[in-house]
C-alpha cells in the first residue's frame, strides 16, 4: 500500500500487489505514474516512511524512495 498524506489525513491510497521480484525501477514507475495521475509533485514530498510486512522488499523500497524524493525514508518495524 501506497499513501500520501497531508495535514494529518490521508489524502491518496493505492493498493498494488507485493511482487518479490519487482525492481526498484518498477516500483518508482508505479509511484510515478500514481503521482502524475493524481496531479502530485514528488518534489513536494516532506517527509518518507516506510513500513513493510514483507521484509525481502524493505531495501527495495528503501532505494525506490531515496531514488524518487530525495530523502531516505524513516523505516518502521
Amino acid at each position: 500500500v501506497y499513501g500520501v498524506g497531508q495535514r494529518g489525513d490521508w489524502q491518496h491510497i493505492w493498493r498494488v500487489p507485493s511482487h518479490p521480484m519487482r525492481t526498484a525501477s518498477e516500483h518508482g514507475l508505479l509511484l510515478r505514474s500514481f503521482f502524475l495521475e493524481n496531479h502530485l509533485k514528488i518534489d513536494q514530498v516532506e517527509r518518507v516512511v516506510l513500513s513493510s510486512v514483507v521484509p525481502p522488499l524493505t531495501p527495495v523500497m528503501q532505494e525506490t524512495l531515496l531514488g524518487l524524493t530525495g530523502q531516505p525514508p524513516l523505516v518502521l518495524g
